[in-house]
């Protein structure tokens, strides 16, 4: 993920539009393909996360990012994306939001826990295999002090996929 200045949700889980609007970054540089898949979002919207989750590990693995397996548990819980650096110093953990009307909101778990927050990422962590991919880069990550979390999603307003770091 590029070096942006990570916000704090709401108590809620919401993102404001300013939030999005002063801090987010567009990703501009789509190839053609890209530039479909983040226009068909925008038209039609993706209430399953499906195709956003897609664009983003798409655009991930253009920019030399790896995308770890083992993240998700269950049926489609866990992380939507967890990403690592090409050289394994930086570890990003990704969910794919709708930004719609400029904002998004972060879901809240059976705990009470807001997503991306450490004690849902602990929550989340004890639910996946511990010697998966994603779980071992995200725990060196945590101890090496190297793990970046954030949204990303299209924004339905202008098309574009954008990233938002969350402190």
């Amino acid at each position: 993920m590029t070096t942006m200045t990570g916000v704090d949700a709401s108590k809620s889980g919401n993102l404001s539009a300013t939030k999005f609007n002063t801090s987010s970054t567009s990703l501009i540089d789509l190839t053609v393909d890209e530039k479909i898949i983040s226009q068909y979002v925008q038209f039609n919207g993706d209430k399953t996360g499906i195709t956003t989750e897609n664009l983003v590990n798409i655009i991930a693995g253009r920019q030399g990012l790896a995308v770890l397996d083992g993240g998700k548990y269950g049926s489609n819980n866990g992380f939507d994306h967890v990403l690592q650096s090409p050289d394994g110093t930086v570890t990003s953990i990704l969910d794919s939001k709708q930004i719609s009307g400029g904002s998004a909101k972060l879901a809240t778990d059976s705990a009470g826990f807001t997503q991306l927050s450490d004690r849902w990422i602990k929550r989340v962590l004890d639910q996946l295999d511990p010697d998966s991919g994603a779980a071992k880069a995200i725990r060196n990550a945590q101890l090496s002090g190297t793990l970046v979390k954030g949204v990303a999603g299209v924004d339905r307003n202008t098309g574009r996929p954008v990233l938002l770091e969350i402190n």
